[in-house]
């Protein structure tokens, strides 16, 4: 397991977020949609965790 997050609490997660496309015009058709449909499933994300350690 790498420490890439040498420096922050044993407790903190860095999540990375990526969705590929393989034609850009389907990419920007969906993007009003897909940005902030993944904005809150990470907030809930968060929130779920958030609740796990308390």
């Amino acid at each position: 397991m790498s420490r890439r997050n040498r420096g922050l609490s044993p407790f903190l997660a860095l999540v990375r977020w990526e969705q590929a496309f393989a034609d850009a015009s389907v990419a920007s058709a969906v993007r009003p949609i897909v940005v902030p449909a993944n904005e809150q499933n990470l907030d809930r994300l968060s929130a779920e965790v958030r609740a796990d350690n308390h």
